[in-house]
């Protein structure tokens, strides 16, 4: 564990935020003592109970080496050894707190910002900022972020998320002044929800008649009018491929390969610095 080809890393995500990033967290890494001089280990991530993905690391206080293979869009396999900088910086009350050094180099300009977390977007483990990233927040409207919120009081209050959920009871200890402010907030908000969804059903019922069902139309000849009322029925073949790639995304989606050359494209550009190289 930890040597170099002893873990597999396989570069095919499209995904471009944060939360659906693997991510590398200095915290954590601390918390199990993983940054001590001399510790080798590795790193997993699992989903479902299944490991997804691992790396190997070692690393002697300052310097953290990561060592994983990686294939880009289903190429030869290939060793890769990344070192990162760890800088600690003393804390208000005693003690330090470690920060990675990002080793990526964008456009020729080395990075360098002290973050906390790395990401696997691409070849390597760099910041948010290299991959340009965002946050899944910042992708949302106003209704997305009405339904985490929502969701999001309903675990503080110690319910599950959805709407298919009884309304949560007060948790044990919580101010009675607190638990109606949240409830009130709660029940405005799934309010707004389910007025979402049902204008939802009605647009995609209206969008599954237009494709699957057609639409009657007058038959018109120039400016005027065929025959007394004649009319055709016709189809929306665009709303119907819609239909396809939202209720059969595995076989009418687009393909993998496709959008992976359009992330490789768009981080071309982004490498690790080899002088930080081991």
């Amino acid at each position: 564990m930890g040597g170099v080809g002893s873990t597999r890393w396989v570069c095919t995500s499209t995904k471009d935020t944060v939360e659906s990033t693997h991510s590398l967290d200095i915290n954590r890494l601390k918390r199990q003592g993983w940054l001590q001089p001399g510790i080798v280990d590795n790193v997993e991530w699992t989903r479902n109970g299944k490991r997804v993905a691992s790396i190997g690391f070692r690393g002697d206080g300052n310097t953290l080496i990561l060592s994983y293979r990686v294939r880009t869009h289903g190429g030869e396999w290939r060793d890769v050894e990344q070192a990162t900088p760890i800088v600690w910086t003393p804390c208000r009350f005693g003690g330090r707190r470690p920060y990675f050094l990002c080793p990526g180099v964008l456009n020729g300009v080395e990075c360098g910002r002290r973050v906390t977390k790395l990401y696997a977007a691409g070849t390597y483990f760099l910041c948010r900022h290299c991959y340009t990233l965002a946050y899944a927040s910042q992708r949302e409207d106003n209704n997305e972020r009405a339904l985490r919120r929502k969701d999001n009081i309903r675990e503080r209050l110690g319910g599950k998320p959805g709407l298919a959920w009884p309304f949560p009871e007060r948790p044990k200890g919580m101010h009675h002044r607190t638990y109606e402010r949240l409830a009130s907030e709660l029940s405005r908000a799934e309010m707004l929800a389910e007025d979402k969804l049902s204008k939802i059903d009605e647009l995609e019922a209206a969008a599954r008649q237009r494709a699957v069902e057609g639409i009657e139309h007058p038959v018109t000849s120039g400016a005027k009018l065929v025959g007394n009322g004649v009319t055709r029925r016709r189809y929306s073949d665009r709303l119907l491929i819609m239909l396809l790639k939202a209720y059969l995304p595995d076989k009418f989606g687009e393909r993998p390969s496709v959008m992976n050359a359009n992330r490789d494209r768009r981080h071309r550009s982004v490498r690790v610095n080899p002088a930080r190289s081991p």
